[in-house]
């Protein structure tokens, strides 16, 4: 039921942003399932006290499952789960992680013994405890094969409750967002021709995809390049829900000015690429909207990040425009992570070129990629077309950063590779004479 309460949190996914993603399964004493909620919105219910509304009772004496430890505090609205669990009348409460803020944690778990229920949280470590409670419940040899049992289903729950709620664990532990490196390729990695167009390189489907993890994040990042080059919307489509702010980073204020015409040269249109009815509708937006999409900020907000003193005029037209501008010392990626997390984000999605990819790798910045390919080639024609990943300065195969964790998916036409980067990208200079996959490309 945990398991089923995990799922049930990622039925919010894009709606809750920056607060966490819940789920409740209410399980009444006979065994029957008869409450599954999961908060709907910002600012919403919370789960438990959906559950205890949709239950109507009916889960006296029973259990309730949660994927992560409400929020417990003297706040206004902050007892509201444990009061909802309480009102349900369950005398049992099983909960994926405790909860992972400083001063929060356990809180909700306190509250609910301390009103009589048994809670048991499975994130925390007292899997041995568990175990030895199996052994004194059967023979020593079935109760040994039950804790093994036990203990792996736990272990898979608790990791998938914790990859729930990733970015949220990930800033507390660091201070800082979880970032997400997304790009889109062709099947010889390239994300444009040599001339810069890129519309498009994967199909409707995909692109969906890359929408709904825009909806999952506080903040999309795109560098000044991207901007003049695509005049991008990075919106997520969406009538409702959580919208990302649009974050864009240039040292020298190098964009497109408010009045000038960015069509955009990666978005001009060649070939509909077997979608007539999104291609016609993209051109006649193009032609409603000839100047900056990003300095728009009806639909979703704007951010500049930039260096201190750079282009002040242009600085103060775009703040007129309601765009924020923000000033550093010294733009890197790491900078841009650490103040962000002082903002409060969790998650940022990554859609910049291959000159601000390369950096925010280099920065350690980055901590999951989503790699888009599309069953196209277009080498190149009179120059090298753009890849990815720009300046690293890795000499060596066996120094390539490399992912972990790794998942294969199928988005229409188009495949995505995604996994996870180690908290030290590269390891390749601990073992170039080691355990490699191969020699090179020829193998």
């Amino acid at each position: 039921h945990v398991a089923r309460a995990v799922e049930l949190a990622g039925e919010s996914d894009g709606l809750t942003q920056p607060h966490p993603k819940s789920g409740c399964v209410l399980v009444a004493a006979d065994g029957g399932v008869v409450a599954e909620t999961f908060q709907l919105g910002q600012g919403g219910a919370r789960a438990e006290v959906l559950a205890a509304d949709a239950a109507n009772g009916g889960a006296a004496g029973g259990c309730a499952y949660l994927n992560l430890e409400p929020v417990h505090g003297n706040d206004a609205g902050e007892d509201a789960g444990v009061n909802a669990l309480h009102r349900a009348g369950v005398t049992r409460v099983v909960i994926g992680i405790a909860h992972p803020i400083p001063g929060t944690r356990h809180a909700a778990v306190d509250a609910l013994r301390a009103r009589g229920v048994h809670v048991v949280v499975l994130g925390d470590d007292d899997l041995d405890e568990r175990e030895e409670e199996a052994k004194q419940r059967g023979e020593a040899s079935g109760a040994s094969r039950e804790g093994e049992m036990l203990r792996a289903a736990t272990r898979e729950v608790v990791a998938a409750a914790r990859a729930r709620n990733r970015a949220l664990l990930y800033r507390v532990a660091t201070g800082r967002p979880f970032s997400v490196l997304k790009y889109a390729m062709t099947v010889d990695g390239k994300i444009a021709t040599t001339s810069g167009h890129s519309s498009w390189v994967t199909g409707p489907t995909a692109r969906g995809a890359v929408w709904a993890e825009r909806a999952r994040s506080d903040a999309v990042v795109v560098g000044g390049s991207t901007v003049r080059r695509d005049n991008p919307n990075l919106t997520t489509r969406r009538k409702d829900g959580h919208l990302p702010a649009r974050v864009v980073l240039s040292r020298t204020m190098d964009l497109p000015g408010v009045e000038e015409e960015n069509y955009g040269l990666g978005t001009y249109d060649t070939q509909d690429d077997g979608d007539d009815g999104e291609m016609a509708a993209a051109r006649a937006e193009k032609r409603r909207k000839p100047r900056t999409n990003l300095w728009d900020t009806s639909e979703a907000p704007t951010i500049v990040m930039t260096r201190t003193g750079a282009r002040p005029e242009f600085q103060a037209q775009l703040r007129e425009l309601g765009v924020e501008v923000i000033e550093f010392d010294d733009l890197t990626p790491s900078a841009v992570a650490e103040y962000c997390g002082k903002r409060g984000y969790l998650q940022l999605f990554w859609e910049c070129g291959g000159g601000l990819a390369a950096p925010a790798l280099n920065d350690v910045v980055i901590h999951h990629v989503m790699a888009f390919i599309a069953p196209k080639i277009i080498g190149s024609s009179g120059g090298p077309a753009p890849s990815p990943v720009g300046e690293t300065g890795l000499d060596l195969m066996t120094d390539a950063m490399t992912l972990r964790g790794l998942a294969l998916s199928t988005h229409g036409r188009d495949v995505l590779l995604s996994g996870y980067l180690p908290a030290v990208n590269t390891s390749g200079r601990l073992k170039r004479d080691g355990d490699g996959d191969g020699d090179g490309d020829g193998d």
